[in-house]
């Protein structure tokens, strides 16, 4: 049972008690709004850290347009759309 539970762990479930007090997989509960607009903003966070932010320094120091960072910017803004 013990390995049956750690194993529904790793695919995603929940470990809960049931009535009793026994060890029960469930389905973890549902993220609300906050979580899921905060997992948008951390996620938009790392891809401008890691996408636009480089291209905006080469743009300052001439190795790039300015244009070239503001298409990054608009992708990453298409591909993780902010919920609220």
């Amino acid at each position: 049972q013990h390995a049956d539970l750690l194993f529904g762990q790793s695919a995603g479930k929940a470990i809960t008690a049931d009535a009793d007090g026994n060890p029960v997989l469930t389905d973890p509960p549902a993220p609300t709004r906050e979580q899921i607009l905060a997992d948008a903003q951390a996620a938009r966070a790392a891809a401008y850290r890691a996408e636009a932010d480089p291209l905006f320094f080469k743009s300052q120091r001439g190795e790039c347009t300015v244009e070239k960072w503001k298409a990054k910017v608009e992708e990453i803004k298409a591909r993780i759309p902010d919920p609220a």
